[in-house]
């Protein structure tokens, strides 16, 4: 479980072959997300 500085709480997932994002309504989170796991080489 994450927490956002906006309040929100969404989950992240990892999987051996993929990454989740749930239970999000900022699609600005998503995209911070999709940020940061392009900067981590095993999710690449």
């Amino acid at each position: 479980m994450c927490h956002d500085p906006n309040c929100e709480i969404y989950y992240v997932n990892f999987a051996r072959d993929r990454l989740s994002v749930t239970s999000y309504s900022d699609d600005a989170i998503l995209a911070k997300v999709d940020t940061w796991a392009d900067t981590v080489a095993g999710l690449a």
